[in-house]
């Protein structure tokens, strides 16, 4: 997902502060996810799909928070047209 992220926001061959801050955020995030998923199949030797799912749910407010979060402008807490874009994709890939 980080890579999809990346393509999609190098695309005109620039990326924005906006954009490398949600970058960095969906490293953070995607990575807290994929340790708590570890930890599930260390605890259980197997694990059905409703289980994945319920993980993902529960994740799916902190990723869109932390990421709206990291996309806000330091000073004036806006948030740019292509930020909006990249937070929407991700949305939709979450849903």
């Amino acid at each position: 997902m980080v890579e999809t992220i990346k393509t999609y926001c190098g695309k005109d061959g620039k990326i924005t502060a906006s954009e490398r801050r949600i970058i960095k955020a969906m490293k953070v995030t995607t990575k807290d996810l994929a340790n708590e998923i570890v930890e599930l199949y260390e605890e259980q030797t197997s694990v059905d799909d409703l289980t994945l799912l319920e993980v993902v749910n529960r994740n799916r407010e902190k990723i869109l928070n932390n990421l709206v979060n990291a996309a806000l402008t330091p000073k004036r807490k806006q948030l740019s047209e292509e930020a909006k874009e990249v937070i929407s994709m991700v949305s939709k890939d979450l849903i």
